[in-house]
């Protein structure tokens, strides 16, 4: 028998008992979910930044599972990996990749607890050669077994643009030492007709 919780109900007659076998565990909604390319310029390579908050605590050797709409490119040039910012949790990690998906793989470390920012850095990752929108994004954590802990299967799309003749390749400027908001130094301008 089920119950409308899901419960299933056996009767164990070596025993003479009722058995209960609770349903299946509800799956917890991620939320303040993103991610976001470096650089928003179609072709480009480079890191990418992943921040969401759990809703259900992820253990020491949890996953974490980012999807990249079709287009992107994973380990472009290098192997994907965790970059130099890094994540917000402890531990170490490995990282996987297969098709547009990547595992990061916790051990050791703690478990990530109940509403928790969760941030991290994924590199070599190529763009979409077409502007535009990306698509959405996927992130889920996993335990051990990758069974799906919480989860967010639309995570909003970017709007990538057109690279140019540089390649999306833009020059970083330095800040004046003595004036925060003057900087200086050289800069490239890309101009969209």
């Amino acid at each position: 028998a089920v119950d409308s919780s899901g419960n299933i109900f056996i009767a164990d007659t070596g025993n003479q008992a009722i058995r209960k076998v609770e349903g299946a565990p509800s799956v917890g909604a991620l939320t303040s979910t993103n991610v976001k390319p470096g650089w928003l310029a179609a072709g480009a390579v480079g890191d990418v930044d992943v921040a969401f908050t759990t809703a259900t605590t992820t253990p020491s050797n949890g996953k974490i599972v980012v999807t990249f709409p079709s287009g992107f490119t994973l380990s472009s040039g290098a192997t994907t990996a965790i970059g130099t910012e890094g994540a917000s949790f402890d531990g170490t990690e490995t990282v996987s990749v297969s098709g547009q998906s990547v595992t990061i793989t916790r051990s050791g470390g703690s478990q990530v607890a109940t509403s928790t920012a969760v941030t991290l850095e994924l590199t070599n990752i190529k763009k979409p050669t077409v502007s535009g929108s990306t698509g959405t994004y996927s992130i889920k954590t996993t335990n051990s077994s990758d069974a799906t802990i919480d989860q967010d299967t639309s995570v909003s799309a970017d709007s990538l643009r057109h690279s140019g003749s540089n390649g999306g390749e833009y020059a970083r400027c330095g800040r004046s030492e003595g004036n925060p908001s003057v900087a200086s130094g050289a800069a490239s301008v890309l101009f969209l007709i």
